[in-house]
């Protein structure tokens, strides 16, 4: 069972505790207006289809960083919500797939005509001739329990609902840098490591971290938005609230 992290150190979580929030604007730190004309609209969206962002992301939303070369990584169920989230990329923000798009959207076994297993499919996008991509993927159950179920590292375990951004192992991933080793990675993910372990990271094989207390594994922790342009994390935002009754 996850918990939250009620009272910590803001200048350890440094990363994931921003002291100066009112100055922070989370569209910028996120990064949306990169890919999206409105963010707010994609926000509501988002809402509708059950969609969230993870992957590189929402590792750099959480450390304020920005790599261009940053691409966005949409999970999603299918649904008509869906359908409608990704027709408002192709229609309103011109984004086009890299292969050939199918000719209907609303059919659940043609929309990812791309990489696929049995777990999800995946389609990529561009925009233009702007080096940008977006990449949706259809999950087969709800995408957090995907995340949690398929993810091969602790570091990459973060993820961003529409009102929400979640960290699930802030701890190890923030103070430590390090990457526990969730299951047995393969070639892709082997390469994935050797890319953070140039960014910084320790990879924890999984004999090891399974030795620690339950406690350091349950850590969690999350960042919520009160309007389209901040965020603040979950005690931040009360005492925001409490401030803002002051005034």
């Amino acid at each position: 069972m996850l918990s939250f992290i009620d009272v910590f150190d803001p200048a350890r979580y440094y990363p994931v505790c921003l002291s100066l929030v009112d100055a922070l604007d989370n569209i910028s730190m996120l990064r949306l207006s990169r890919f999206v004309e409105d963010p707010y609209r994609l926000r509501q969206l988002m809402k509708r289809a059950n969609a969230i962002i993870s992957g590189h992301l929402a590792l750099q939303f959480f450390y304020g960083e920005y790599f261009p070369e940053t691409g966005m990584d949409i999970f999603a169920p299918y649904s008509a919500y869906m359908v409608d989230l990704v027709q408002y990329f192709v229609e309103i923000e011109g984004y086009s797939a890299e292969s050939s798009c199918p000719a209907t959207w609303c059919c659940p076994d043609t929309f990812c005509s791309g990489c696929s297993s049995n777990k999800f499919k995946m389609k990529t996008f561009t925009q233009g001739d702007r080096v940008i991509r977006l990449a949706f993927i259809r999950t087969w159950t709800n995408p957090v329990k995907f995340i949690l179920a398929s993810f091969y590292g602790s570091a990459v375990m973060n993820f961003i609902t529409y009102s929400k951004a979640y960290s699930v192992f802030p701890k190890a991933t923030f103070v430590k840098r390090q990457m526990c080793i969730l299951k047995r990675c393969g070639d892709l993910e082997e390469r994935a490591l050797l890319k953070y372990e140039g960014r910084g990271f320790t990879a924890v094989p999984m004999e090891i971290w399974k030795r620690k207390p339950a406690s350091e594994l349950r850590e969690f922790t999350e960042v919520i938005y009160d309007d389209p342009r901040r965020f603040y994390m979950t005690e931040q935002y009360k005492e925001h609230e409490e401030r803002k009754e002051r005034e």
